[in-house]
């Protein structure tokens, strides 16, 4: 039975535009999730629309069938006698549409397959080849010879080569079907047909080696969406029998779930599909060592995941599930901006596979197709208005041109979180497309005072625009680092300005020079591993500043270099790979998967979760099956007041949208028999990251304490990998350590608002006097007055004097007598 179609015809931009009654009245359309009646799915549809709209996209026709389905891919043709037709995938087969006239789609025929929510299509010459991502056994591609346009006819169905396919690509007289099984349990495969008798296809080749989601093939050149390693594979296929696999490069999105390349062939496009995904832009100019350039990101939806990409001209068209369509301009790949969108999808924006499933811009009338797994296909006139413009970026006293200038201008209002930026080249210029509705451009590099230019855009023209920068006046930094209360250099000291893109290293005697540095108020830092590090604030001038900079030694500093007593597992470890081991680490997944390096700049050995072989893939040797475990020494904190634990670690995980899989940092302080969280971290970051600690706002004393690492793999096939250098101990900075056996007093933190811990140490047993003075000397409050054991002891002090009143702000004093002497400490009050 032929299901009743509805047509709405639609000639105004979507956020202005009533559905008609007639679709409210309908029944019957179905949600990916599940059947929904028709009516509310339609008028939730166009709230949506009224809500969220579009910019710069008018929609010509939107239908949908009336039965249980749910809709996949679309595709189109235009044949030579001027009929143009649009394929939709849904649930039970194929439905073939005449799109001759756009505003009014008909039905020519209805192609029934195998029950599945995947269909993809492509056609070759006059016919269509469809495959379906389930088992068939008569029909996993089908072949539909579209001669007669509108008159379609199914003239093959087949699973002699596969039962299942999940997407497919043609180039010229050859067919690539990916995610291909003959049969439930046998290996998946890549599938080459030759059709140049599309209704008996001949197989040519099968290829096994990567997990490809989708393909796209060029010119005997095939660019693979290895969706489970996160690899762009690049392969030479005008052997169909002997593929060569010219280059593998990691995807950063990981999810790596389709591909397309630009119309000259220098750059391709990935969609990663996860939460938050994003378009991945590569140069492929070397096929044998593809570039990633930058990414784009649905930047105000962040959770809503793209799908899949397709590029027409300057044009990148995203099917972006429940954000809807997506379109950028693409002339310039470091800096795609986007130019249009539509939202198909009637309900929110979070992560789900819901929404917009598939667009087809590739059609002679210039029409865009796209399909909606749950609202159905449309037909859309998308007309971006945009404009050229060259920017330069120039020294106003030289007329030189500024390498590497920010350039910036305000989003539009109709697209907001879109992010206008960019930076010049060695040649002080830059390509970029700006929305017409951009009024202003702004240019600024460190060192210059910032210029902006108003600008006056016109759609589809090209204009140049330049903007002279002034330089600033400047002053030199310089300085020594040396260890605190000594006259030891530090050598090899980091010297950065926060905010700044001026750093420096000290040299052998502990001296640096930081030059051209803009004159005004700055923060100073001084770092390096096995000190506390140094943060000065200066206020600079022409003349120039010379610092001296004194660091404090970390009580515990570790960089794995040596084996100091670590070690690895636990009650309850059961990964079955990926085990911590103390290692020279292997890049796995070219280094974005498992680290190639250690953190420190001048060591090797660190902790990762058990290394791969050289040039392994991303699943190679990661954490499966469950959780592996860390255990530090033992450290002993009764010297620190403040104490901070500071390391570095990697966190690499494919799964981003349930994090489930996560590194967790914990703290004991009775022996392992308990334990608190300090850090857990569930988000992919595959990159060596700094994490610091206030131990002291965590710690009940300051005695022996022992951290565990732990990384968990939720179970699911994802790839998870740990690692962790560089861990130190040290006194926060303002916190002063008790030290050595003597009688020492010390507060944390000072000034301080509600309470103060005091820590003191107590060098022999006897009577102990604990109080605060003011600085007239009269006492205000007595904290101990008793006996007392020798060792370390802590209390916290709130403020209040014997009065029972808080005490005024001010400097106070903290005097403790003992048997062996007295000493103080001035603590401020502040509230």
């Amino acid at each position: 039975m032929t299901p009743r179609v509805t047509v709405i015809a639609l000639c105004a931009c979507l956020a202005s535009t009533a559905i008609s009654a007639a679709a409210s009245a309908a029944t019957g359309v179905v949600a990916f999730s599940g059947a929904v009646d028709a009516a509310e799915t339609v008028a939730s549809f166009e709230a949506a629309a009224a809500d969220r709209g579009a910019w710069n996209v008018t929609t010509v026709s939107h239908v949908f069938r009336e039965d249980d389905l749910a809709y996949s891919d679309v595709w189109g043709y235009d044949a030579p006698d001027g009929t143009s037709l649009a394929f939709v995938g849904y649930l039970g087969g194929t439905w073939i549409l005449d799109v001759t006239d756009p505003a009014t789609p008909r039905e020519v025929a209805d192609i029934p397959g195998n029950r599945s929510i995947w269909r993809d299509f492509k056609t070759a010459g006059e016919h269509l080849f469809i495959v379906m991502d389930r088992f068939s056994e008569t029909a996993g591609l089908q072949v539909v010879d579209l001669t007669t346009p509108l008159e379609p006819r199914l003239v093959l169905e087949t699973s002699e080569f596969f039962g299942r396919s999940h997407n497919i690509a043609i180039d010229g007289e050859r067919l690539y079907c990916v995610g291909t099984y003959r049969q439930a349990g046998e290996p998946e495969e890549v599938v080459i047909l030759d059709v140049s008798e599309p209704a008996a296809p001949a197989e040519v080749g099968r290829y096994s080696l990567d997990r490809f989601h989708d393909i796209y093939v060029r010119d005997g050149i095939a660019y693979g969406a290895d969706f489970l390693d996160g690899e762009l594979v690049i392969l030479d296929v005008h052997d169909p029998s002997a593929f060569e696999v010219l280059s593998r490069t990691p995807d950063p999105g990981q999810d790596t779930h389709n591909t397309w390349l630009s119309d000259d062939g220098r750059t391709c496009f990935v969609t990663s599909e996860e939460e938050g995904g994003y378009v991945d832009v590569f140069d492929v100019t070397d096929l044998r060592a593809p570039v990633w350039i930058t990414d784009w990101k649905l930047n105000e939806y962040l959770a809503a995941g793209v799908h899949n990409v397709q590029v027409q001209g300057d044009l990148a068209y995203c099917s972006w599930y429940t954000a809807g369509l997506q379109v950028l301009d693409v002339r310039n790949p470091a800096y795609p901006r986007r130019v249009a969108f539509v939202d198909t999808h009637p309900n929110d924006r979070t992560f789900s596979f819901d929404g917009d499933w598939g667009v087809f811009p590739h059609t002679r009338s210039g029409l865009v197709y796209v399909s909606d797994i749950n609202t159905g296909f449309y037909v859309f006139r998308v007309e971006p208005q945009s404009a050229e413009v060259l920017v330069t970026v120039v020294d106003e006293q030289t007329m030189s041109p500024i390498a590497d200038a920010s350039v910036e201008a305000d989003a539009p209002a109709p697209a907001p979180g879109d992010a206008l930026d960019a930076s010049t080249g060695a040649d002080g210029t830059v390509r970029l497309v700006f929305p017409v509705e951009v009024e202003e451009i702004r240019a600024n590099r460190f060192g210059y005072l910032d210029a902006s230019a108003e600008l006056q855009l016109v759609a589809d023209m090209s204009q140049g625009v330049t903007l002279a920068l002034r330089r600033m006046e400047v002053g030199v930094v310089s300085g020594r680092v040396h260890v605190e209360g000594e006259t030891t250099p530090v050598a090899g000291a980091d010297i950065a300005v926060l905010g700044a893109p001026v750093a420096a290293i000290t040299e052998s005697d502990g001296s640096f020079e930081v030059e051209a540095l803009p004159t005004g108020a700055w923060t100073v830092r001084a770092d390096h591993f096995g000190f506390r590090p140094l943060e000065v604030e200066i206020d600079l001038d022409v003349t120039g500043l010379d610092l001296d900079l004194a660091l404090l030694p970390s009580l515990y500093a570790d960089d794995f270099e040596e084996d100091r007593g670590w070690t690895v597992g636990a009650v309850g470890d059961d990964a079955t790979s990926g085990v911590w081991e103390r290692v020279d680490p292997i890049g796995t997944g070219g280094g974005q998967t498992q680290p190639e390096d250690d953190a420190s700049r001048d060591g090797t050995f660190a902790f990762v979760t058990e290394n791969g072989e050289p040039g392994g893939d991303g699943s190679d040797s990661d954490v499966d099956g469950g959780v592996t475990t860390l255990l530090s020494p033992v450290y002993d904190l009764t010297d620190l007041v403040a104490p901070m634990l500071e390391f570095r670690r990697w966190f690499t995980t494919s799964e981003d949208a349930d994090h489930s899989d996560y590194f967790e940092v914990s703290v004991s302080e009775d022996g392992g028999v308990t334990w608190a969280s300090l850090l857990r971290i569930d988000a992919n970051e595959p990159s060596w990251v700094i994490e610091t600690v206030e131990l002291w706002s965590r710690l009940a004393g300051r005695g022996q304490v022992q951290f565990r690492f732990v990384v968990g793999d939720a179970g699911v096939p994802t790839i998870v990998e740990g690692g962790l250098d560089d861990l130190q101990i040290y006194e926060r900075e303002g916190g002063t350590p008790l030290g050595g056996s003597s009688l020492a007093l010390a507060s944390w933190p000072n000034p301080f608002q509600s309470s103060a811990r005091l820590q003191m140490r107590i060098p022999t047993e006897g009577t102990v006097r604990l109080g605060v003075f003011d600085a007239a000397g009269r006492r205000v409050r007595s904290l101990i007055d008793g006996p007392m054991a020798p060792g370390f002891h802590a209390m916290d002090w709130d403020g209040m004097g014997d009065s029972g009143r808080r005490v005024a702000n001010g400097v106070y004093y903290l005097r403790l007598e003992t048997a062996g002497g007295t000493t103080t400490h001035p603590v401020i009050s502040l509230r």
